[in-house]
């Protein structure tokens, strides 16, 4: 096999875990506040009641939301370049091997995130640099206590599993089809 059609593949098995984990992300984030929302998506809305500290913290979140909707484009599009360079063949391949990666990640980040305490802290440490820890008195903690966080993750990692198994299945029967 050529170097570029492997290139290829490689970027398409890559992209789908990308594309899964980072859609299902954008799907649930701040879907039960309108304010935060907006500001996050638009840049709109009254931050006033929020401390200066919550303030930068949401700016940095703001930013970070940013950041994985490039990721997420970035995936969107080479992987459907790699299915346009295919067409019809090694698609299977890839939404196959994609699936499992993508249920590979699932399984380092159930390790990683076991303790949830822990994992929530070094995630806030390592993506944010203003203040992330906040008085239970504050707005921001009242709006959105840790559980609401803890619940989401949840959401997220069971939809990118039935999304991954999904994509196993369907590169199978792509495969099966196809032979």
């Amino acid at each position: 096999m050529k170097l570029i059609p492997v290139l290829i593949l490689v970027i398409g098995i890559l992209a789908l875990p990308l594309i899964l984990i980072f859609g299902h992300s954008l799907e649930v984030s701040f879907e039960s506040s309108g304010v935060l929302s907006s500001y996050l998506r638009y840049g709109e809305g009254d931050l006033s009641e929020f401390s200066v500290e919550e303030q930068e913290h949401l700016e940095e979140v703001r930013s970070l939301y940013f950041k994985i909707i490039i990721v997420f484009i970035i995936a969107i599009v080479l992987f459907i370049g790699s299915l346009i360079y295919f067409r019809d063949k090694n698609i299977g391949i890839m939404l196959f091997i994609g699936g499992i990666l993508t249920l590979g990640l699932l399984l380092i980040l159930y390790i990683l995130t076991k303790n949830w305490d822990s994992a929530f802290t070094s995630f806030h440490e390592l993506f944010f640099k203003t203040q992330w820890q906040f008085g239970e008195g504050s707005l921001l903690i009242k709006m959105f206590p840790e559980e609401i966080f803890y619940n989401a993750f949840n959401k997220i990692i069971t939809s990118i599993l039935f999304s991954g198994i999904g994509c196993i299945i369907l590169g199978l029967f792509i495969r099966v089809y196809r032979s």
